[in-house]
């Protein structure tokens, strides 16, 4: 399936080697990033059900990667909006632009291996190697009472 990750209006990578998986509303595979895509961090973007109008909130993967910005917590009123700001939330569009609903956006690098094989072929036919982007999005689940 053919698509592209966006943040506040603007492409910052497309999916170019996508791996197989058991559920259609699920999305895997590797990103080509573009040149705006600095400032990520390896991270999961999650939905929040909750929470009144099920935000969004990052958790960042790497402590090392986090953004460097200290956190006061305190109350906030009813007024205040909550989870990550639209500006910096992600999204994956489908070939025609549209956005695909998910729930979560993780974004992770790794390691194209060097030589022969499926993966690190694949990644090479469109000029991928060393350490590269890969991305796992994908809807929760609901499960029947009693199924976990």
């Amino acid at each position: 399936m053919p698509c592209s990750l966006w943040r506040n209006a603007e492409l910052m990578a497309d999916l170019v080697v996508p791996f197989p998986t058991p559920q259609s509303d699920t999305v895997c595979g590797m990103l080509r990033v573009a040149e705006r895509f600095t400032d990520i961090s390896e991270l999961v973007q999650s939905r929040m059900r909750i929470f009144p109008g099920a935000v969004f909130i990052h958790h960042f993967t790497d402590e090392n990667q986090a953004p460097a910005k200290t956190v006061t917590l305190c109350p906030m009123s009813v007024e205040q909006p909550r989870g990550v700001p639209s500006a910096e939330q992600f999204e994956l569009r489908n070939d025609q632009g549209e956005p695909m609903a998910l729930d979560s956006i993780w974004i992770r690098r790794i390691e194209v291996p060097e030589g022969a094989g499926a993966f690190p072929d694949a990644c090479h036919a469109v000029g991928l190697s060393g350490s590269c982007w890969m991305i796992i999005a994908g809807r929760e689940r609901e499960h029947p009472p009693g199924e976990v």
